[in-house]
């Protein structure tokens, strides 16, 4: 076997790092598991309460993309819908947490308006009698008092 000058290895080693690198990135199939993965954490996230709107919008379009490239064998295409996945995956866990902040401010805000409808209840209940009888009296202090007779 002839040996190869270091000028021809490197060449033939990238000419093949070329030929088998669009084959590395990930098949059709295995990015849609990905997708599918990436998908099951928007629902998780969604159910925290989190808006997870955009990030279903861009996996909506990594799938078309999946779709195109596998159907033509475009691996740019498959390549971008990777790139948007892995997008996706990383925000998950700022989506989680903000699904929870949400949650928490929601849980507050409720905590807040039932004691504060307690509280008014309560209030109107010791003062508004006295209230009540107060404006009355004013209302009607010029009035005078006369005794009717009996029939």
């Amino acid at each position: 076997m002839p040996r190869l000058s270091l000028a021809r290895k490197a060449s033939l080693a990238s000419l093949l790092l070329v030929l088998l690198l669009p084959g590395l990135a990930l098949s059709g199939g295995d990015l849609r598991r990905e997708l599918l993965k990436v998908y099951d954490g928007l629902i998780k996230a969604e159910r925290e309460g989190a808006d997870v709107a955009e990030a279903a919008l861009k996996l909506d379009r990594a799938l078309k993309l999946i779709n195109e490239g596998g159907r033509t064998g475009n691996s740019t295409a498959l390549r971008e819908a990777e790139r948007i996945i892995s997008e996706v995956r990383a925000e998950l866990p700022s989506l989680m947490e903000e699904g929870r902040a949400k949650r928490r401010l929601f849980l507050v805000q409720l905590a807040l308006g039932i004691g504060l409808s307690g509280l008014g209840g309560v209030l109107a209940y010791l003062y508004a009698p006295r209230l009540v009888w107060r404006l009355w009296l004013k209302a009607r202090r010029d009035w005078k008092v006369r005794k009717v007779a009996r029939r």
